[in-house]
């Protein structure tokens, strides 16, 4: 598993890459900084499970609300999400993103 950088968070881990798997685009687990953001945006081409697996934020975008360890995040294609951590519970989640065939 590499660690790498990302231009949105401060931590992005990728579990399976794009082509790894037929059915999955990928899955990565995203690690946020206190108070760190992800801008909003959306996907056509894809469906986007969230598995919040520490701390707390709130989901922006079409389905605002807030979110934590334990919650699970549906997203179809289309709709516009991003994320906000919490500055002092900062929000960790798994990311599965499946392509539309």
């Amino acid at each position: 598993m590499a660690v790498v950088k990302s231009y949105r968070v401060g931590k992005l881990t990728q579990l399976v890459s794009p082509g790894d798997m037929k059915a999955f685009e990928y899955v990565n687990y995203h690690g946020y900084s206190p108070g760190e953001t992800h801008e909003e945006h959306e996907h056509d081409d894809r469906e986007e499970i969230f598995l919040c697996v520490g701390g707390k934020g709130a989901l922006t975008g079409s389905l605002e609300r807030e979110v934590g360890k334990g919650d699970i995040i549906l997203i179809s294609p289309g709709e516009v999400h991003g994320f906000v951590s919490d500055e002092d519970d900062p929000l960790e989640y798994i990311c599965i993103a499946s392509l539309l065939p």
